[in-house]
């Protein structure tokens, strides 16, 4: 009677994992259908030089203004040599030709645009970066094999503000499979688009946080105010410090300047304290918090002068880093 009980208690058990299990396959199968209107696939045919090196790359991407004929995808395949030619084939089983406007090197994006607009019904819903939290079930989502079958991977998402802020983390298997498509959440809003990123801002290196089972998407908030940027075909990159500073370990040396910069407002022996209202207490503090600006914005900074007091100023940020004194 015992042993009954026992097996009627594990049968029901499994019936309950079973029930959960289809009803996970099906929220992301819902998901994906939501978003299938603003997926298309990507080819990138080579050049005549690239030719014996890689055949024809097939990636996914993501229409983000319909009406302009503008797509997102990732840099994977088109950075740093582009392909001679690129083609588009959406979900109404058109295809078109696209030119590349503008790459964003920080995100490891780039902006495409096709002649023919692309129907009303491919809008896309991006949800709100400050309201995505870590365990929030995921999606990822790519169709480099079949645009009406596209592959996808489930996880959570790991962490937010990574990167300096402009990417959020996520378990669920990323890879060139699905780079330039969508970060799903549940109920098939998009949280972000998927690129190859890692902390060193390095394809390569991206490929093997992906082996460690941890991938990034880089939200609406990133790449919206920065679309018009990419529409007048001016690259981004990312922010690098411009200044030279004492030498030491840069988690616990502080951000001394070691060069006078009068056109700045900086001399030697000033000590940044603060950047764009982030107090900074190392040169680790300093960078990371450098992470989210781009090469060319402006930025205000606490400075704690040599002399003695604290002012504040604009610091006009590159993309040529200058590295730490040496003794």
């Amino acid at each position: 009677m015992l042993l009954n009980i026992r097996v009627l208690r594990s049968i029901a058990l499994l019936a309950v994992a079973v029930t959960r299990l289809f009803a996970a396959e099906n929220v992301a199968r819902e998901a994906v259908e939501r978003v299938r209107p603003v997926l298309v696939q990507l080819r990138y045919v080579a050049s005549e030089q690239q030719a014996l090196a890689k055949s024809t790359v097939v990636a996914t991407g993501v229409i983000v203004q319909p009406e302009q004929g503008l797509i997102l995808t990732s840099t994977y395949g088109l950075v740093p040599d582009p392909p001679l030619a690129i083609t588009v084939l959406d979900a109404t089983g058109q295809t078109q030709a696209a030119k590349l406007l503008g790459v964003d090197h920080h995100r490891q994006l780039v902006l495409l645009s096709c002649a023919t607009p692309f129907p009303p019904t491919a809008g896309v819903s991006f949800a709100n970066a400050r309201e995505v939290r870590p365990g929030q079930a995921t999606i990822a989502v790519g169709c480099v094999f079949e645009l009406d079958q596209p592959t996808i991977s489930t996880g959570i998402v790991s962490a937010v503000n990574r990167l300096g802020g402009i990417a959020m983390q996520t378990d669920a298997a990323v890879s060139p499979t699905n780079y330039g498509g969508p970060l799903l959440g549940s109920r098939g809003e998009v949280l972000g688009i998927l690129t190859p990123l890692s902390p060193e801002n390095d394809m390569r290196a991206a490929v093997e946080w992906y082996d460690s089972g941890i991938g990034f998407a880089v939200p609406a908030e990133q790449f919206l105010p920065r679309i018009s940027q990419l529409q007048a075909g001016k690259n981004i990159h990312a922010a690098q410090w411009p200044l030279k500073m004492a030498k030491g370990s840069p988690l616990s040396t502080p951000a001394v300047i070691t060069e006078p910069a009068e056109l700045q407002g900086l001399g030697i022996g000033d000590e940044i304290i603060g950047i764009g209202g982030r107090r900074v207490s190392s040169q680790w503090q300093l960078h990371a918090a450098l992470g989210a600006y781009d090469a060319g914005q402006s930025v205000p900074i606490a400075v704690r002068r040599k002399t003695g007091g604290e002012e504040s100023l604009m610091l006009e940020l590159t993309d040529a880093e200058t590295k730490p004194a040496t003794e």
